[in-house]
């Protein structure tokens, strides 16, 4: 886990904001959102990575409990096996405890 100085909203839409993964999350090289949910946010994303030489495709699918919580798991491609998510809870004063699973 780590501590981010931003509220739990905040978190929780910057992790939700698939389509700007690339230009923090150094292996990534494309993301495409393929489904949105009724408020917009992305429920099956498929995403091209670099890693060691090759460039490895894989869709996920997501379900969000907003503001507090995200899962995925793969449904197509390259990785066949993969669950996480992220966990956002507010320990006051803007700051925001980020718990990261795989």
């Amino acid at each position: 886990s780590v501590e981010i100085g931003a509220s739990v909203a905040e978190c929780f839409e910057a992790a939700a904001g698939f389509e700007d993964y690339p230009k923090w999350a150094g292996s990534v090289q494309l993301v495409r959102v393929l489904e949105k949910s009724k408020e917009g946010l992305g429920e099956k994303v498929e995403y091209e990575v670099g890693a060691f030489g090759r460039t490895l495709g894989y869709t996920l699918a997501y379900t969000f409990d907003y503001p507090r919580k995200m899962e995925w798991y793969a449904v197509a491609g390259s990785v066949k096996e993969l669950i996480g998510s992220y966990e956002f809870e507010s320990l006051g004063e803007g700051r925001t405890k980020v718990q990261y699973r795989l």
